[in-house]
């Protein structure tokens, strides 16, 4: 499968602190976890938990092992849910629904169906309008965006003490 690592229960364990494994244990057994799809080495999936809506878990797989993980729950990852998710990668791969990659989807679309798409994201959340007055910050002549990580550091530790 793409040169996906073969993980075990041992390593998923492993990859943990606290309880959050054995917690995920529980939900994989509950078959919380559903709607699992693969995105090249990405695992996607929504799980129910305590929330009226499910939550939506990601993992990011590298050749030999779990690269990072994110859950839109109030812990934001390595929680019981991406455990979950990831035993059901362990036991049941071939669930798995491959998918192309958010990317490639978008490079295949015509710019009048983007357009609608965009629409109807900013109906959904607003918020997100604000995006649109910015820059499109490219890294290199080959379109690759810049990694806003580094600046918002430099934000934060600026206003760092400030009143």
């Amino acid at each position: 499968m793409n040169n996906l690592p073969k993980l075990t229960e041992a390593d998923i364990e492993a990859y943990f602190y606290g309880p959050y494994y054995k917690r995920g244990v529980g939900y994989y057994n509950q078959n919380y976890i559903f709607d699992i799809i693969r995105r090249g080495s990405r695992l996607e999936a929504l799980c129910y938990g305590s929330m009226d809506t499910p939550y939506r878990v990601v993992v990011e797989l590298s050749e030999k092992s779990i690269q990072w993980d994110d859950c839109s729950c109030p812990i934001g990852g390595g929680c019981k849910h991406v455990a979950a998710l990831l035993l059901n990668w362990v036991h049941q791969p071939e669930a798995f629904v491959p998918k192309e990659d958010s990317r490639s989807m978008l490079q295949n679309r015509p710019k009048e169906d983007l357009i609608m798409l965009i629409e109807e994201m900013l109906k959904r959340e607003p918020d997100l309008e604000i995006l649109l007055d910015l820059p499109a910050i490219r890294g290199d002549a080959k379109g690759e965006f810049v990694d806003p990580e580094p600046y918002r550091r430099q934000v934060r530790n600026a206003f760092l003490g400030a009143e």
